[in-house]
Parts: C-alpha cells; structure tokens; sequence
C-alpha cells in the first residue's frame, strides 16, 4: 500500500506505542523493567507507548530495539522511517545511504565494546603487572638484607 505522502505523526506514534507495548508485555517486561534494560524511567516508557514521547532518535531506537529484542528495522517501520514493505515509500528514502548508516552506527557499537572489552583486560594485566613489580621490590629488598647478613656473618 503506497502512502500519499501525508505523515500522519499522531497514527505514527500510536502505532510505534502500541508495538513497544506489545513487545514489552510479550517478553514478561514492566516499563520500568523496560526503562531499566536502557536507562529510561518509567514515564518515558509509558510516553512512548502512549505515542506523547515524539519520534525518538535513531540511538534511541536501536537502544530500544535492543531492550525489545527485535531488529532495529522493526521499529523504524513502527515509526514509518523505514518501510519492510518494497512498494511502500518512506520518510528516509531521502536519505539514500541510510542502510550503510545504520550498519556503520552497529559496526561502530561492535567496536566500541570490542575495544571496551581489550581495555578492561588491560587495566587487569597493569594491576598485576604493579602486584608483580612490589613483590619483585620486596625480594630484591630481602635479597639484600640476606647479602648483607652473610657479610656481616663472614667478616
């Protein structure tokens, strides 16, 4: 079914409430459990299944397609930014790299908790590299109060 063109941002919203609430109660969820998963509090959530939040950002949706457990493109469907529908036009098809954009962003994320991950295993390596360094310290010191001990004892 082709659109007119007309963005109806009331029927938009409604429709994207109505699959955030859906979803959410198909995964056993409160909204505040919700909130939790990324970092909203209960009113929005409820905001936004009531379609009185706005049209969220792209991070917003992809942080709330996450929490939802469903694919990014579901939600900006809902939001009529994205049409699974190949007839149907869109709101972003004036953006014609919006696909490359949205794997970028992930690609992007990936990495980000990839290196996230290599720098908390560093800082674990540097704390035990410091533990090794002071007990090096302390055997060196002890070594030569030994050395010491064993001069004093040969003269």
């Amino acid at each position: 079914m082709a659109r007119t063109g007309r963005f109806d941002r009331d029927d938009t919203m409604t429709a994207l409430g109505q699959f955030i609430r859906s979803r959410r109660r198909e995964l056993g969820l409160t909204q505040t459990q919700l909130g939790a998963r990324i970092g909203y509090y209960q009113e929005r959530i409820s905001a936004l299944e009531c379609g009185t939040y706005g049209v969220p950002s792209l991070n917003s949706l992809h942080d709330l397609a996450g929490a939802l457990e469903v694919p990014v493109e579901s939600l900006l469907a809902k939001s009529r930014c994205l049409s699974l529908d190949p007839e149907e036009t869109t709101l972003c098809e004036s953006v014609p790299s919006f696909h490359k954009l949205l794997e970028r962003q992930a690609q992007l994320r990936d990495e980000y908790d990839r290196i996230s991950r290599r720098l908390a295993e560093t800082e674990t390596l540097l704390e035990e590299m410091l533990r090794l360094r002071e007990q090096i310290a302390e055997q060196e010191t002890a070594l030569r109060q030994v050395s010491v001990a064993h001069a004093e004892i040969a003269r």
